[in-house]
């Protein structure tokens, strides 16, 4: 018997990839505009990771119109329903990659918004049919009902700030929520090595509440998520070792977004006159995310090519 082709087998979780690689991107192509880096090194990645994004839309479109229930077969795991959550996320991404190459669409952001609530429904009632004892809070779920916050980022600029404010005020709800009950849960019982990674989605959810909060002209906000995204990233990064001990996983993707979440946050803070904390707090960011991002991407990709991620993740096949 053959092996289905790699499209019938696209794994979600190689959104999550997608999502970090957008918004580092997004992060190299500013720092070139302050004259913080190479302006070359943004206008390349402005090409090279929408081009990876559209590719893996592509393929996971083919496999959804093939047989629609499987975005639902893919939800079973609480990784690839992140994962299916960060194709709307880089999708709300996206517009801003567009903005910087002098295309504006504001459809695209809308499409994207609407998708993310309809995926969070979706979620929300696969975990409602779950057994009770398997409803555990877990980090993934902050993509799938918080991670709408991305939208104020690209939406602010294209002139959607009304309903960006509501969308900002509105996510509080599961970032708290989500942030108690895992909290609750971290206090009986750790994630296993090999999940440890998707801790720091937190640090993504912290650093774009910041953003959207900084763009929506909310300074108080804006500096408490500062803050806190600061006491997180130091937290994480002593925490390296035992974060990444398990090896590498599909779930080492979790570690692309929130730091260039938090590149993005200090380019946010430097143009707000922050001076010499955001800077290094951004050269540290680029500098540990981009060598991440790279040696993620690589493993991934080979992964991808192998049918492994598919198999590692739990993907549905179509």
């Amino acid at each position: 018997m053959t092996n289905p082709p790699l499209w019938r087998q696209t794994p979600p979780v190689i959104f999550a990839l997608c999502l970090g690689f957008m918004d580092m991107t997004m992060a190299w192509y500013k720092a070139g505009n302050m004259h913080l880096a190479p302006p070359v090194v943004g206008d390349v990645l402005l090409w090279l990771a929408p081009a990876y994004f559209v590719f893996f839309l592509g393929l996971y479109i083919a496999k959804f119109v093939t047989r629609p229930a499987i975005v639902i077969e893919d939800m079973a795991a609480p990784p690839a329903r992140a994962g299916v959550s960060a194709l709307a996320m880089a999708l709300m991404i996206m517009p801003l990659l567009l903005m910087a190459h002098g295309v504006e669409l504001p459809l695209l952001w809308e499409i994207a918004v609407v998708l993310h609530l309809t995926i969070a429904a979706l979620v929300g009632w696969v975990i409602w049919r779950e057994p009770a004892d398997m409803r555990a809070f877990t980090p993934f779920q902050f993509l799938a009902f918080a991670g709408i916050i991305v939208a104020p980022v690209a939406g602010v600029p294209l002139g959607h700030i009304r309903l960006s404010y509501w969308i900002t005020v509105l996510a509080l709800v599961p970032l708290i929520v989500i942030t108690v009950g895992f909290g609750r849960k971290l206090l009986h019982t750790r994630p296993p090595a090999p999940l440890r990674p998707s801790l720091v989605i937190v640090l993504a959810q912290v650093g774009l509440f910041s953003l959207a909060f900084g763009h929506l002209g909310v300074p108080w906000a804006f500096t408490l998520f500062y803050w806190m995204a600061w006491a997180l990233a130091l937290v994480f990064l002593a925490a390296g070792f035992w974060l990444t001990k398990g090896g590498w996983s599909p779930a080492w993707s979790a570690f692309t977004f929130p730091v260039a979440v938090f590149a993005n946050l200090q380019l946010f803070a430097i143009s707000k006159g922050y001076g010499i904390l955001a800077v290094a707090g951004f050269y540290a960011a680029l500098a540990i995310g981009s060598a991440m991002l790279c040696f993620v991407l690589f493993k991934t990709t080979l992964a991808f090519k192998s049918g492994m991620l598919s198999a590692k993740s739990g993907a549905a096949t179509a």
